[in-house]
């Protein structure tokens, strides 16, 4: 009974509000066909089973819940690893005096995690970091980026109430990653092996992630265009048209070590 207890009065988010919803559902169904017998002896037996039937219901859920939340959490700590696999081959092939401590807190992908089937996509190809490490390590670092613009956004409307006056920037930075992590993926055409099969491949991990990445733009397109819809139309506006993305910059999302020249890679300056 205490699982119940507690998913009502200790446990939030939209799955546990799912799982409220189906126990009340469940309860009152059960209730309802037990007490068909129209014995009052009989609808309190029916009131306990319903309530031992939808408490085992909820600590199975529980813990499937909790299983797949530690496979998730396995698969970006992998990908981490990933990346910092090479961030740490690049600190070793630079000649540059390179503050690594600083470098692995700017490569750490502290956004990835809002998007769960973004991680398990990202994990399913994670055998491409073999064919071109640098062209994986840009995909995840931008895809990240364009995460944590979302997750920006999210946390400041829920501490203000509103959203930032930059959004329509934000999202404009997010489409151009898009753009970018489109051509990382791209890129592998060169490096995997010259097989049709592979290159089958390649295009279907550009579909998927097209389809992944674009929910999370779109949900930063309707944030921009709620701030539209609240403020109102003035000459700072920016109507953004998330189908028609910027064209790719080569200069942008290319490297991770800062050049004689200062730190000029907007991976580690872009959005930190």
């Amino acid at each position: 009974m205490n699982d119940i207890i507690n998913l009502f009065t200790r446990e939030h988010g939209l799955y546990k509000n799912i799982m409220k919803y189906n126990v009340i559902l469940s309860v009152i169904i059960i209730v309802f066909l037990l007490s068909r017998l129209n014995i009052s002896v009989y609808i309190l037996f029916a009131i306990i089973l319903a309530l031992y039937i939808v408490n085992i219901y909820v600590r199975m859920s529980k813990s499937d819940l909790e299983d797949n939340n530690k496979i998730i959490h396995v698969k970006l700590d992998t990908l981490q690893s990933k990346v910092y696999e090479y961030v740490t081959y690049k600190i070793m092939m630079s000649e540059m005096q390179i503050n690594q401590n600083e470098l692995y807190k700017k490569n750490k992908l502290d956004s990835l995690y809002i998007d769960a089937n973004m991680i398990t996509f990202l994990y399913s190809i994670l055998p491409l970091y073999e064919y071109n490490p640098s062209e994986f390590y840009l995909l995840v670092k931008g895809t990240n980026n364009i995460l944590k613009l979302r997750n920006d956004i999210e946390r400041y409307y829920k501490a203000n109430g509103e959203y930032p006056e930059n959004i329509h920037e934000m999202l404009q930075i997010a489409i151009q990653l898009k753009t970018n992590c489109m051509n990382n993926l791209q890129n592998f055409i060169y490096t995997v092996p010259k097989q049709n099969k592979m290159y089958s491949y390649i295009d279907n991990v550009l579909v998927t992630y097209n389809i992944l990445i674009s929910r999370n733009i779109k949900i930063m397109h309707n944030y921009h265009l709620d701030y539209i819809k609240r403020y109102g139309i003035n000459t700072n506006t920016i109507f953004i048209d998330i189908n028609s993305p910027k064209a790719f910059d080569e200069n942008t999302n290319k490297a991770i070590i800062p050049s004689k020249e200062g730190l000029k890679h907007s991976l580690i300056d872009l959005y930190v």
